[in-house]
């Protein structure tokens, strides 16, 4: 996903549960070739044909793109696109506030 796709956010810190929600369907709707509507929220992610390398791939574009930390095992932990999201906002909270 380039720089034009990603939502605007003046901080990564401060980006909500659904601005990170639209950046990971629209990552895995490009990564997948599917359309954004195709893609849900709540479904597992390896539903999608997510793997390994596919996830340390998106943790470090999601990395890149909010500024700090993700770790690639995110996306086992908290396996759906809304558990994702919740969790990397209270990271982001946490970063934030050290």
């Amino acid at each position: 996903m380039n720089d034009q796709e990603m939502p605007a956010v003046q901080s990564g810190l401060h980006a909500t549960q659904a601005q990170i929600e639209e950046w990971l369907v629209s990552y895995i709707a490009d990564l997948r070739g599917m359309k954004k509507e195709k893609i849900s929220r709540t479904t597992i992610l390896s539903k999608y044909g997510l793997d390994s390398a596919s996830a340390v791939t998106l943790s470090g574009d999601l990395m890149d793109w909010l500024k700090y930390d993700i770790d690639p095992t995110l996306l086992y932990e908290h396996p759906t696109i809304e558990l994702a999201a919740a969790h990397i906002v209270v990271m982001g909270r946490t970063v934030a506030n050290d």
